[in-house]
């Protein structure tokens, strides 16, 4: 009824169309979620192609006496359509299944692209996945790491290198960053993630000049395929709870917006290691975004969205009656906005013009002990970007501009770090795509107010000389301004003595990678290999210097410090409800500290992962267990207090699924089942007003065996 009820909405244009001569239509999987990049030619005529677009929508010029065309997209089998009429058409693309790809729940095409990878909500739904912090268990691309012993916030390191060298992305535009960096994935729920997109390695000059080791790209939830009603509770041994209210409406074929509310708490107070502190922090979070799409009749596309975050903790010496306690209060705020304006212009060269604007202002105020804390910071990005293909869709280009601009004041008790940053950019990059080869090069230029011009270039090169072998090598420059504070706050749970540089620069790196994949069978099971090797040579990077037990210490150093990662994964698909996932990944960074290499601390050498994926043949019953072996990382001078190494330590994590229909799911799980946790993460706890105290030298989980429940539901 859905199909047929677009099919006639769509055949309003028949007029337009049939005196144009273009016939339109729209490609989705057998969902119905809209399917982009998916080509379209004439069966006689392949030279006269075209790309469906974000939305699946195409149009491609009739051409006398043809009348097949060819739908093809990786991951989906080929189809054929007969065209009798220029009425709009409605096309739907079923997955191949042949080389033991899983199709479950929601997931979707190129889920293991190469270098690339995709966490969609098949994954998501692996594990509870209360915020993006949580999405990455199963993940041995991303590690996510605590900063601090105390407020138990969370970071990302991809790479061997900390989050903030990879760019967090809202659909495309930056997201997380400065002050929100640290604290970022805490706001972002996971219910609301359509897909969160890896990538290892330099992005796309488009994306701005920030990325060095990675992107991650965050795809909330769109307007026009969101539920009417979706509801997600969860709460778990450690009175910790979790709820989601989502809502879509669709106005017309034109127009439709979303609704996402979350709010998540803990009130628990408990000291299983006794140190005095408690284990983790309470909180209250509270999340809203609207999002709204619209499509025009002429090739006008709109997305807008907006949210607002708030976040409260309360850590530190909760449990005990004395005069004084050590206690840490963080109160952050955030409202964010984008919108995205785009014109297709529906000619043979697919030519297109995109505006992009981002505005976020974050505000955090409390404090860190004795010590006030009040920041404050303002970003926004304005971006028009220009696309066109050359030479029948071989090959295609695109050029822009970009506006970045960045004014923070950050303040921790008498420690002050102030930078405005306005950045003018341009760039231009060049795409070559042919069935076997792919090749991306482009180039930035990027002139700061103060520190002068940076020059950007990266290419991208995907070669795949048949179905079961790919192979890809890309190399780029990228540069940064750090936010110095923000940045080291969870050594600064401590009493050391903050020292900053006294100047203010850019870092700077290269970044270069290789990576292989290779599907074959093994004694008859499909499987997927991929070996990826990437190293970050940098020209000038910002360290913290945490070497002595009473200082930190921020420093440049140039063209002394690297980093490099070696990940090797292999997927057994031995069925559709059966599959294993074994990930092997070594990470080493180094740099000169007093004129001595060392390893960068804290950043654990490496990890082993196992996930099995086990699910009955009608999908109602899933099982999803992952297995992690952590490695040693270095741990500073402490006086004594911890060992030079961390301890090789094992996680295990295990969730049930049932899903009697398509509204209703219910999972219970445990996460950290043989409790593991790093008992001594504060030192010299019983007296946070000695010189050693220190609740930064974090290396291992905080919170022990966690046991949970949930239940979704959902209206189509």
């Amino acid at each position: 009824m859905k199909k047929t009820y677009i099919i006639l909405l769509l055949a309003f244009s028949s007029l337009t169309n049939a005196i144009s001569q273009q016939i339109q239509g729209y490609v989705n999987d057998q969902k119905g979620n809209p399917l982009d990049k998916v080509l379209v030619h004439w069966e006689n005529s392949p030279s006269t192609r075209t790309f469906t677009d974000s939305e699946g929508a195409f149009s491609i010029p009739k051409i006398e006496g043809e009348h097949h065309l060819i739908f093809k997209k990786m991951g989906f089998e080929p189809q054929e359509y007969e065209v009798l009429d220029t009425l709009p058409i409605l096309i739907e693309l079923e997955p191949k299944i042949s080389k033991g790809a899983v199709i479950t729940d929601k997931k979707k095409d190129n889920i293991n692209t190469i270098s690339n990878e995709v966490v969609d909500q098949c994954e998501l739904g692996k594990l509870a996945c209360c915020n993006l912090a949580e999405s990455f268990e199963n993940s041995n691309t991303v590690d996510v790491v605590y900063s601090d012993g105390v407020m138990g916030g969370r970071e990302i390191q991809l790479l061997g290198l900390n989050g903030v060298y990879s760019q967090q992305l809202w659909e495309g535009l930056p997201y997380h960053r400065g002050l929100s960096q640290k604290l970022g994935l805490e706001l972002v729920p996971g219910p609301w993630i359509e897909r969160i997109g890896i990538n290892k390695g330099i992005g796309s000059v488009a994306n701005g000049f920030e990325n060095i080791s990675g992107q991650i790209n965050i795809d909330f939830r769109r307007p026009r395929t969101t539920e009417k009603l979706y509801i997600n509770g969860y709460i778990s041994e450690i009175a910790k709870s979790d709820f989601n209210l989502i809502t879509g409406h669709k106005f017309s074929e034109n127009l439709a917006t979303n609704f996402l509310a979350h709010t998540s708490f803990s009130r628990a107070k408990f000291d299983n290691n006794h140190d005095g502190f408690v284990d983790m922090p309470q909180f209250f979070n509270l999340n809203f975004m609207n999002k709204w799409h619209y499509i025009g009749d002429k090739g006008l596309i709109i997305n807008a969205g907006i949210q607002y975050a708030y976040n409260q903790i309360n850590a530190g010496q909760l449990l005990q009656e004395i005069p004084k306690p050590y206690t840490i209060d963080q109160n952050t705020q955030e409202v964010q906005a984008m919108l995205k304006t785009a014109w297709d212009f529906k000619t043979d060269k697919n030519n297109s013009l995109a505006m992009t604007y981002r505005f976020n202002y974050t505000a955090q105020k409390g404090n860190i002990g004795t010590n006030t804390l009040n920041s404050q910071q303002y970003f926004g990005n304005l971006m028009a970007i220009y696309q066109s293909d050359i030479f029948n869709n071989l090959n295609s280009f695109k050029a822009g501009y970009s506006l970045h601009y960045d004014k923070l004041n950050e303040q921790i008790g008498s420690n002050q770090f102030e930078k405005l940053d306005i950045v003018n950019g341009l760039f231009a990059e060049h795409t070559y795509n042919v069935e076997t080869l792919k090749i991306i090069s482009g180039f930035r230029a990027d002139w700061h107010q103060t520190l002068g011009v940076f020059i950007s270039p990266r290419i991208d090169i995907k070669w795949a000389p048949s179905t079961k072998h790919t192979l890809k090598i890309s190399s780029g420059l990228g540069f940064r301004t750090p936010a110095m504070i923000s940045e080291s706050i969870g050594f600064m749970v401590s009493n050391r003595t903050l020292i900053l540089p006294s100047t203010y620069e850019a870092e700077k790196a290269w970044n270069s990678g290789i990576a292989y994949k290779f599907d074959y069978k093994l004694a008859g099971i499909p499987s997927v290999f991929e070996a990826s090797y990437f190293l970050t040579l940098f020209q000038n990077q910002m360290l913290f210097d945490i070497e002595s037990p009473t200082q930190l210490k921020l420093f440049y150093l140039q063209d002394q410090s690297r980093a490099q990662s070696l990940q090797v994964e292999n997927t057994f698909n031995f069925s559709k409800q059966v599959q294993l996932k074994l990930s092997y990944k070594n990470d080493q960074a180094y740099a000169i500290y007093s004129g001595e290499q060392k390893a960068i601390p804290l950043l654990k050498n490496d990890k082993f992962l196992a996930n099995l994926t086990v699910a009955t043949q009608n999908q109602k019953w899933r099982m999803s267990t992952t297995l992690l072996l952590n490695g040693p990382a270095r741990i500073p001078n402490t006086n004594g207090l911890m060992e030079s190494q961390s301890p090789w330590h094992v996680l295990l994590h295990h969730q049930f699924n049932f899903i009697p229909n398509e509204t209703f799911d219910m999972y219970i799980g445990a996460e950290n089942i043989f409790n593991f946790m790093q008992h001594n993460r504060i030192l010299m706890s019983a007296n946070p007003n000695d010189a050693r105290f220190d609740g930064g030298m974090i290396w291992g989980p905080m919170d022990g065996r966690r046991m949970y429940i949930g239940a979704k539901f959902s209206i189509k």
